[in-house]
């Protein structure tokens, strides 16, 4: 499998691959660092990843478009499901972090709204801070849970 990344902008950037199936990379642009990961896994799952800072739900424009350019890329896209799944770290309260959970699943809703995609289509889990996929000890980690994962599940075989 491949996977092409087109950065366009400059700066820093770095790609890493922590985990079989994973691409990430992060880089900084005017102090404002943005990360995304996207996985391809072995069952044909496809997950993108669009990262938040603390405490915030805001959706910036590059994510936004990045986003949309991906869905809009995938051939019969009305044939998959798409699931949105956001976290949150640890920091706060449980239901501050639930809360924030389902903004962040709002704010992706939203995108995809403005891509013709009915909310009825999309199936949102909010988990807050109750599924980690990161240690939350970490700074790292509680940077890598701050996110919403968008997963197209294709149809069944």
């Amino acid at each position: 499998m491949t996977a092409c990344l087109k950065l366009k902008l400059g700066g820093d950037f770095i790609l890493t691959s922590k985990k079989v199936g994973f691409l990430s990379f992060m880089f900084l642009i005017s102090s404002i660092t943005y990360a995304q990961e996207i996985e391809i896994t072995p069952e044909g799952h496809e997950i993108m990843s669009v990262f938040y800072a603390g405490g915030s739900y805001y959706l910036d424009q590059n994510q936004k478009v990045t986003l949309q350019d991906w869905l809009k890329g995938k051939i019969n896209l009305n044939e998959y499901e798409i699931l949105l799944q956001s976290h949150t770290d640890n920091i706060g309260s449980l239901t501050y972090n639930q809360f924030l959970s389902q903004m962040r699943s709002e704010s992706v809703l939203q995108a995809l709204e403005e891509i013709m995609i009915s909310r009825d289509d999309v199936r949102i889990q909010d988990f807050g801070e109750l599924a980690p996929q990161f240690d939350n000890n970490q700074l790292q980690g509680r940077l890598n849970n701050r996110r919403v994962d968008i997963i197209l599940v294709p149809p069944s075989s």
